[in-house]
């Protein structure tokens, strides 16, 4: 996920963003840690996730995915 200025809430406050739960996922090959701080442009509730895998993640690292994902989407029912 790559978010431009255009998507920064008018203030540009990081985290000022929308209310809303964010899981940001990333490969340590490929975006890491830089997901979790983008996604943090447009919202405030953000938990990021690096696996040890590149680009494609469900197909790179399933089980360690479904881990992280399938708990994070029973907490926001």
């Amino acid at each position: 996920m790559v978010i431009s200025r255009a998507n920064v809430p008018s203030d540009g406050v990081t985290g000022s963003g929308r209310d809303i739960p964010v899981l940001a996922l990333g490969g340590s090959a490929f975006i890491g840690e830089r997901n979790d701080s983008q996604a943090r442009l447009v919202a405030h509730d953000v938990i990021g996730h690096v696996f040890d895998a590149g680009h494609d993640l469900a197909e790179e690292v399933p089980d360690e995915m479904a881990e992280v994902v399938l708990p994070f989407l029973a907490a926001h029912r």
